[in-house]
C-alpha cells in the first residue's frame, strides 16, 4: 500500500503532458517513476536538496541510471536527483525524504530531466 506524501498535482501533470508542456525543475511534469530506497540526501547552498537512491534496503550501490519512456537513462548516468526548492510542497517533501531515509522505507519516485539535470517531482512512501 502506498501512502501519498507529495505528488505536485497529478491532474495538472496529466494535462501538461497531454498538451506537450515543456518541463522545468518546479513543474509537475513527470517522465517516469521507479521504486527505490533513499541512500542519502544533502541540502545544497542554493537551497535545493540532492538525493541519492539505492535499489534495496541492504544495497550499497547507488542507482546511476534513471529510465524514461523508451529510454534506458534520461539522466545521463548521474547518481542523484535534485529536489528544487521552488517545487510546491518542497518542505513537506524534504521531511518525507528524511523520514523514509531513517526508517529505511521503500519509496516510489517520479522524476524528469531538464537542462542537464534530473529533478525529483514526486515522492511516495510505501507503508
Amino acid at each position: 500500500m502506498l501512502k501519498k506524501i507529495m505528488t505536485g498535482g497529478l491532474m495538472a501533470a496529466a494535462l501538461s503532458v497531454a498538451f506537450g508542456a515543456y518541463a522545468s525543475p518546479t513543474d509537475t511534469v513527470i517522465e517516469w517513476r521507479i521504486d527505490a530506497y533513499v541512500a542519502s540526501y544533502r541540502h545544497q547552498p542554493d537551497g535545493n536538496v540532492v538525493i541519492k537512491f539505492k535499489s534495496s534496503p541492504t544495497s550499497t550501490a547507488i542507482i546511476n541510471a534513471f529510465p524514461g519512456n523508451g529510454v534506458a537513462d534520461i539522466c545521463g548516468g548521474v547518481e542523484r536527483l535534485v529536489l528544487s526548492s521552488g517545487l510546491p510542497g518542497f518542505q513537506d517533501m524534504v521531511r518525507s525524504i528524511s523520514t523514509a531515509a531513517v526508517a529505511g522505507k521503500q519509496v516510489k519516485i517520479g522524476y524528469d530531466a531538464y537542462s542537464g539535470d534530473c529533478y525529483l517531482k514526486e515522492f511516495l512512501v510505501y507503508t
